[in-house]
């Protein structure tokens, strides 16, 4: 053990010699990793969350040649497989819709490449989606108890809060983006994004932070959960993001839906609402006044959305069952095909989808949702009913599902809210929600909801013999 300690070490120490010490330390640390997700593959899980949303290769542009979210995906998806084979004896796709529509939209992106109206753009989607798609099987393949669910969903909140401290520093350090004629929050790496994509990102987690705060009742995770929300609000308001700021009240919406105290939860949130507009700062609060009283035309209140959006649709009538092709809306808006030309993005995710894909590829896509929401709604069986008195355990597994699809649905609603107004087709979140529904679903249904027992036969009395 010793020796090939030091023999790594002097490769290490040779290597630095040949290459930047940065490159040196990432390499041993991707190799430290592998043969630790070799014993601990939800670790290897973990660590891919990690480096998937922090993108380090961002933070430190040096790293950006050794391709790590891909090397530490790729390899985690192998050893998982593996840690299967040998612990059941055989290798498995998973079976459940969600990883069978998520193939079949990714071969449907390669597809589009023999005919899209930009090669790269369509190659560069494929890529991110190969990657969401490794991390869907790789939930599906990990997060199978509730104990990995919650550290999951755990580690997932945590690192949405590294995101928004980030960017917190970043405002309040000078680092702000001016656009709109206001001052603008931005993640610091792709995972944030520009001031409407971390509005969006940070809106639409806000309920799964909030589902801690309601399931635990351990002091130190409600706190940790206060603190978490309140750096969200705050870095929400500070993006200026007219978009944001309704994924957000669509989301909060749906978690007072859900409340069994629905009329003091709406109370609530509007008094919070209303202090927090008077604690606003000019240039926010004009910003947002604009929703509702703005004298501009709409292309103007728009920021220029309902022009591309008209090139669009014509995208959509011109070319309806295959569309430009994967990630090509804002090359076929600047070919001056379909329209006055625009180098611009879609600002729609409907429009996006149908005039990428066509009907084809939106109908995929649509199911994928709609199956999502039908098992997010699918009542509990009648024989999995339980109180705190009679059967503990089952009641706090019946909370635990219902609080956590709950939040998943408010999450979901944010999005398609967030939808409205951005591109966020190949946005993250979707397919971690469409993966989380997935396996909270299974678990409660295979694992939790105890199978009903058939109960005892009467016994008939034996006749007394004289």
């Amino acid at each position: 053990m010793w020796a090939i300690l030091i023999v790594f070490c002097l490769i290490s120490a040779g290597l630095s010699l040949l290459i930047p010490p940065m490159f040196v330390m990432a390499i041993v640390l991707v190799a430290v990793s592998v043969v630790f997700i070799v014993k601990y593959p939800f670790a290897g899980l973990i660590l891919y969350l990690v480096v998937f949303l922090m993108r380090p290769a961002e933070l430190y542009p040096a790293l950006e040649p050794l391709h790590m979210e891909r090397l530490i995906g790729i390899a985690v998806l192998i050893i998982s497989l593996i840690h299967h084979k040998w612990k059941s004896g055989k290798v498995y796709f998973p079976s459940d819709l969600g990883s069978k529509l998520m193939v079949v939209f990714m071969m449907m992106i390669l597809f589009t490449w023999t005919y899209t109206f930009d090669s790269d753009a369509t190659q560069l989607v494929f890529e991110t989606f190969m990657k969401l798609v490794i991390f869907y099987i790789l939930i599906t393949y990990e997060v199978n108890t509730k104990k990995r669910f919650n550290i999951f969903l755990g580690t997932f909140v945590i690192l949405i809060a590294v995101i928004a401290f980030l960017a917190f520093r970043d405002y309040y350090g000078g680092g702000r983006q001016f656009t709109a004629g206001i001052e603008r929050a931005v993640g610091r790496t792709s995972a944030g994004g520009n001031p409407n994509t971390l509005a969006g990102t940070l809106a639409t987690a806000l309920p799964l932070v909030i589902v801690f705060y309601r399931y635990y009742r351990n002091v130190f995770v409600r706190l940790v959960a206060v603190g978490i929300i309140g750096l969200l609000l705050l870095m929400i308001v500070n993006t200026g993001s007219r978009s944001g700021l309704l994924t957000l009240m669509g989301a909060v919406g749906t978690m007072i839906f859900f409340s069994k105290y629905r009329t003091i939860s709406a109370v609530a949130a509007i008094m919070g609402m209303l202090i927090g507009w008077t604690l606003l700062p000019d240039q926010y609060r004009q910003r947002y006044e604009t929703m509702v009283n703005d004298d501009r035309g709409i292309e103007d209140v728009s920021s220029g959305r309902v022009s591309i959006w008209m090139n669009g649709l014509r995208m959509i009538v011109q070319r309806p069952l295959t569309g430009v092709g994967g990630g090509a809306f804002r090359a076929a808006n600047a070919s001056g095909n379909f329209g006055a030309p625009q180098d611009m993005q879609p600002h729609n995710l409907y429009i996006q989808l149908l005039a990428e894909y066509g009907l084809v590829g939106a109908a995929v896509w649509f199911i994928l949702l709609g199956s999502t929401l039908r098992r997010l709604n699918r009542p509990r069986p009648p024989n999995t009913e339980a109180s705190p008195d009679d059967n503990p355990e089952l009641y706090d597994h019946n909370i635990w599902f219902d609080y956590m699809r709950q939040a998943i649905v408010a999450s979901a609603v944010g999005l398609m809210i967030s939808g409205i107004f951005g591109h966020s087709l190949y946005r993250y979140t979707w397919y971690l929600l469409f993966a989380l529904t997935a396996m909270i679903t299974k678990i409660y249904y295979e694992q939790l909801a105890p199978k009903q027992e058939p109960e005892p036969e009467a016994i008939e009395p034996v006749p007394e013999t004289t």
